[in-house]
């Protein structure tokens, strides 16, 4: 039998065979030894949950678990949270994941947007109520003046200074309402 040169169908068949053994082997190699080493196949760490943590502190508190983070170009912004705190992470807390797993985290905004003031002016409070909510505005203080239509809007404030419709206000701004009392002049 010569190794360089089939001459016959048996040669042929041996080769191929020789071939073959030595494709599975080195396929065994890489699938069973190799990939598991360098993937640490296997081991795993729970995300821990990060939300309601500052920057500072997240850098940090993920370092000390083998873990990355990179904030997404989409921040929020709630008035709940302080600034540049986490508002959301991907993958979810207790989630399983591998060592240097990197966490997409979203972060609430140093300044919150502006947004235009609706219109409010002649409208019932309870439609005033619901659409500051909509617009994430908050209720501050209802006083109620002289007015022949009770619970009817008649004048918005932010800060102390008048507010009409369209003009730019903060999102999660405290708005005053003068309200109508029903009683006329």
């Amino acid at each position: 039998m010569s190794f360089r040169k089939p001459t016959n169908i048996k040669d042929f068949l041996i080769h191929l065979l020789v071939l073959l053994g030595v494709a599975i082997v080195i396929v065994a190699i890489v699938f069973y030894v190799w990939l598991p080493i360098t993937t640490n196949h296997g081991e795993t760490i729970a995300v821990p949950n990060i939300q309601g943590m500052t920057v500072n502190e997240l850098k940090n508190f993920l370092t000390k678990r083998n873990l990355r983070f990179e904030v997404t170009d989409d921040s929020s912004y709630s008035a709940n949270h302080t600034p540049l705190t986490v508002l959301r992470q991907i993958p979810k807390p207790n989630t399983y994941v591998k060592e240097n797993r990197k966490i997409y985290v979203t972060l609430n905004t140093k300044n919150p947007p502006k947004i235009r003031m609706p219109n409010m002016v002649d409208k019932s409070l309870k439609s005033a109520m619901m659409m500051l909510s909509l617009y994430d505005l908050k209720l501050g203080e209802i006083t109620y003046v002289p007015d022949e239509f009770f619970n009817v809007i008649i004048e918005i404030r932010v800060n102390n200074k008048i507010i009409s419709e369209g003009e730019l206000i903060e999102k999660g701004s405290e708005v005053s309402i003068k309200v109508g009392n029903g009683y006329g002049n």
